[in-house]
């Protein structure tokens, strides 16, 4: 029952937010004039260009919001299931290689047929013979960059190249530091009777203390992301820039 009314209330504001885009994007667009009513000789170019490029760029902000929209609906109703590599899967290393080789031959493969779908030199049927040569282009997918959008354009939108690029990037980013963290050592050091042990094999700052903590500290344990692990008998947080820092100020102030 309450799986349902969330889910409804996830619906509706789904619903709600799509209508506000949609009414922004007609504001938009009514703000466009056409050469059919201004004449070619009064027509704002410049002026109108502008506010092509802010439709064409909010236009593209919907299209991604809806995907994102959707799919996280879809996940939370568990058609779905998350494909998110976690730092403490022990293969995350090798999967994300993997997923940056995967995102760097589409972005090739995206530019490759954009740069002969737009070519001046070649007719259709010369591109569509060029376009099969591209390995993971389907018939559907040739015939799609044809069809052109609202402004005219042809071939991959400019914002699949950069969105794709964008995530090669934080995954290259993510790689760089998951690579220097498992470079490091675990180590261990006790301060006011509190073993502190950086573990780099599970992600984890974990905190030994000899007694159970008063209240206050368990407090400022709990605030500061550090959870409770009965299995191993310690309060531990993800490894990161702030918990070793936050850490040692509470175990500062611990009194045994």
């Amino acid at each position: 029952m309450l799986f349902s009314i969330f889910n409804h209330c996830r619906f509706t504001r789904y619903k709600d937010k799509y209508l506000n885009k949609i009414k922004e994007q007609l504001s938009r667009h009514s703000s466009i004039a056409s050469t059919f009513i201004t004449g070619g000789s009064n027509f704002p170019s410049r002026q109108m260009n502008k506010q092509n490029d802010v439709y064409s760029r909010k236009q593209n902000e919907l299209f991604e919001w809806i995907k994102k929209a959707q799919k996280a609906i879809k996940k939370r109703l568990g058609l779905i299931k998350s494909r998110i590599i976690s730092s403490d899967d022990p293969t995350a290393i090798e999967k994300i290689e993997s997923k940056i080789k995967i995102l760097s031959s589409v972005q090739e493969r995206m530019k490759k047929a954009n740069k002969i779908v737009r070519s001046k030199k070649l007719d259709k049927a010369q591109k569509i013979k060029e376009l099969e040569k591209i390995e993971g282009l389907s018939k559907n997918s040739i015939n799609n960059l044809f069809v052109p959008d609202y402004m005219g354009r042809i071939g991959f939108p400019a914002f699949e190249l950069k969105n794709n690029s964008a995530n090669i990037r934080r995954l290259k980013d993510r790689l760089e530091k998951l690579n220097i963290q498992r470079s490091q050592d675990t180590t261990s050091e006790t301060i006011n009777g509190v073993e502190i042990i950086d573990n780099v094999e599970a992600n984890r700052l974990q905190l030994f203390f000899p007694d159970k903590p008063d209240r206050a500290t368990i407090q400022k344990l709990k605030s500061s992301g550090f959870r409770w692990t009965p299995s191993i008998q310690a309060w531990q947080s993800y490894r990161n820039s702030i918990a070793k820092p936050r850490a040692l100020e509470i175990i500062e102030e611990y009194v045994n």
